[in-house]
């Protein structure tokens, strides 16, 4: 069952991807000013539940953040929230809906 999500100001553009379950995917992030750290937090939308162990990798790299997911569940839509910290240890966080369709 595919749970309803709507766009946000906190949403990247465009604000989701639709992938499949076979898929090893790696999404850029841009913080729009030189980051220190980036964390990311994997829901999955129909339970809540912390998804998190499938983001298999995080680099940072100026204004980019890099996370690599996989494993996602066929007809799963899951909630990527990526929060990036800069010098100054500001935090904001960006988000994309993953949609595992296939």
């Amino acid at each position: 069952m595919a749970t309803a999500w709507s766009a946000t100001d906190l949403s990247v553009s465009p604000p989701s991807y639709q992938m499949a379950d076979t898929d090893v995917e790696t999404f850029a992030f841009d913080a729009n000013e030189t980051i220190t750290a980036a964390t990311g937090v994997l829901t999955r939308l129909d339970t809540n539940d912390d998804e998190s162990d499938l983001i298999t990798n995080t680099d940072v790299a100026g204004e980019i953040a890099e996370l690599t997911v996989e494993g996602l569940t066929r007809g799963v839509t899951y909630e990527l929230a990526v929060t990036f910290e800069n010098a100054a240890a500001r935090a904001w966080t960006r988000t994309l809906i993953l949609d595992c369709v296939a």
